[in-house]
């Protein structure tokens, strides 16, 4: 089951590519002016899905993706609030991620507007992990 999936969602990537870039006669009759725009909007959908959470199937993204975003809150922590000339507050500051991440800390010096970012972020993160779960482990 989870082969034919992943055949799906191969032939979905190539039809959504292909229904708005192929010159090909059936393409260009289907999909003319803004319906060319929509089936790339959707494209892109598919595409920013697939590199985020594989679109559900590939667990090894998910987990890139949440390391980036720790590797991307400590550079936030590091060049707005030390040194970032330092190497170790880098360091320090990729330790300190996972917590400030999960909402155990929560930095004084942190705005309201970037904590309230890291928790729809983490919120977001934690779905799409359940939707993978279910996806894996659910009878399909």
């Amino acid at each position: 089951v989870n082969k034919a999936i992943r055949v799906e969602l191969m032939a979905t990537k190539k039809y959504l590519y292909d229904s708005w870039k192929s010159s090909k006669s059936y393409y260009r009759k289907k999909y003319k002016g803004v319906k060319r725009l929509e089936m790339f909007i959707k494209w892109l959908n598919f595409r920013i899905q697939d590199c985020i959470w594989g679109n559900g199937e590939k667990p090894i993204k998910l987990i890139v993706t949440a390391l980036t975003f720790l590797i991307f809150i400590s550079i936030v922590d590091t060049v707005y609030f030390k040194n970032p000339n330092v190497i170790s507050n880098y360091v320090t500051s990729l330790c300190k991620s996972p917590s400030i991440f999960m909402g155990i800390e929560k930095p004084k010096e942190y705005s309201s507007l970037y904590l309230t970012f890291i928790t729809t972020m983490r919120f977001l993160g934690f779905a799409l992990f359940t939707s993978m779960i279910i996806k894996k482990f659910n009878r399909r």
